[in-house]
């Protein structure tokens, strides 16, 4: 499991705040918009982390 830091956090809050500020502008914010931006960010985030710690997973070929 790839850790968790305060940077990590501070990043997904901003893209979070950018996509509801976004929505709210365009009057889309619902509770199922939310929902599902803070889903596919939460999915984002973990995907970022896992890269960032693991590597990528495609091995050169020789």
């Amino acid at each position: 499991m790839p850790r968790y830091t305060a940077a990590d956090l501070l990043v997904d809050l901003n893209i979070l705040a950018v996509f509801w500020v976004c929505l709210f502008v365009f009057g889309a914010l619902t509770p199922r918009m939310m929902f599902l931006t803070g889903f596919a960010i939460t999915v984002g985030s973990y995907l970022r982390r896992l890269r960032r710690d693991v590597g990528p997973t495609d091995d050169p070929k020789p």
